[in-house]
């Protein structure tokens, strides 16, 4: 007859890394266990669910200009990085920016040419281009993947067709001084 024992240890943790054990062992005694590294992190906001979804902005339940959705993603992706979860929250705030400025093609150059610059102080910030290069396509994907959003980019893309935004820099010192302009 199978039988089976568990113990439930509910512990409070603080956020950080921690590494997670399960050791099994059978009715004979063998052993087996298995580990992972766990983050913890604090999501500051609920999540919106399907609701969060049905607007172009979405749902923003603390007013910080981020939708909670992007918010909680930014949480988890940044860690315990201060700088990285300061410019992603600079970088969420500007997609939002846009969406609320679709009508305003000189509001959206603006927004349009001060996203460079947040890009140039995320290249700086993370000083990896295969990170850089998830966080700017993660970026983009939660901010256009509803219909809604997608048309809304589709439209921003088309009325700023001409304008040109990039902003290059090689140098670390001169990538991380963008931050500062941003």
């Amino acid at each position: 007859m199978w039988r089976e024992k568990r113990k439930f240890l509910c512990v409070h943790y603080t956020l950080g890394n921690y590494l997670v054990k399960l050791t099994v062992t059978d009715e004979l005694g063998a052993k087996n266990t298995y580990s992972e590294n766990v983050f913890i992190f604090n999501p500051e906001v609920e999540d919106p669910g399907e609701l969060g979804d049905s607007t172009l902005l979405g749902i923003d339940s603390d007013g910080d200009g981020v939708r909670d959705d992007v918010q909680r993603w930014i949480n988890f992706e940044s860690k315990d990085n201060i700088a990285l979860k300061s410019v992603l929250r600079k970088y969420a705030q500007n997609w939002q920016s846009l969406y609320a400025n679709l009508e305003n093609s000189d509001q959206l150059t603006d927004l349009l040419t001060k996203r460079s610059q947040i890009q140039v102080c995320l290249d700086g910030v993370v000083n990896d281009q295969n990170i850089y290069d998830h966080l700017v396509e993660i970026m983009e994907y939660i901010n256009t993947y509803t219909e809604i959003r997608n048309q809304a980019w589709d439209t921003i893309k088309v009325n700023q067709s001409g304008n040109t935004f990039s902003i290059k820099s090689s140098d670390q010192v001169e990538k991380l001084k963008a931050c500062k302009e941003i």
